[in-house]
């Protein structure tokens, strides 16, 4: 930006000493400073475009010389570049926002991840401790089923000696009325 400003005020101080704004400072090939007269623009353009003409060399009786632009051009160009400063600014403005919102996301997102591993941890447990019941449930069902095979086995041996000893009572009561009925 300074180039552009030095080659402005290196245009106004003799266009103002010569009282005319269509004067220009401009360099010869050879290195010689010299006042000519600028070409205008013939149109406006659009940003992003080629303002105006570009520097051409003018006729001169002496030797060639080289025309600045306007000050209309320059203006243009200034205004040119200051709106691409202005959207440079607004640009670094949204990506420094949305930075800013990408390490908010970041943060949420490593919570949800460690939340998320914790989650899977607890669940790793849950069913480490279904496994761990399920299996002492089916040991108790066996022993259950042992508990009750010898639970039958012993009704069925109550049973038998119940059987026996009725049968024996009832041998004892014919074998005491067979004694008495000896006696009489």
């Amino acid at each position: 930006m300074s180039m552009l400003q030095d080659v402005i005020r290196s245009a106004e101080v003799p266009a103002a000493a010569l009282g005319s704004r269509s004067a220009a400072l401009s360099t010869s090939a050879g290195g010689s400073l010299a006042v000519v007269g600028v070409e205008k623009a013939k149109q406006a353009t659009a940003p992003g475009a080629t303002m105006g003409t570009i520097p051409h060399l003018a006729e001169s009786t002496q030797r060639p010389v080289l025309s600045l632009p306007s000050d209309l051009e320059f203006q243009k160009a200034i205004d040119v570049f200051w709106s691409f400063q202005e959207r440079s600014h607004q640009l670094e403005q949204e990506c420094a926002r949305l930075t800013e919102a990408l390490r908010v996301h970041e943060v949420g997102a490593k919570s949800f991840a460690v939340e998320r591993t914790d989650h899977a941890v607890l669940q790793q447990k849950l069913e480490s401790r279904y496994k761990s019941l399920n299996k002492k449930y089916q040991d108790l069902k066996k022993q259950e089923a042992a508990a009750r095979s010898q639970v039958l086995d012993w009704r069925n041996a109550h049973d038998r000696v119940a059987d026996e000893a009725e049968h024996l009572r009832a041998a004892l009561t014919e074998a005491q009325a067979a004694c008495e009925h000896q006696r009489d």
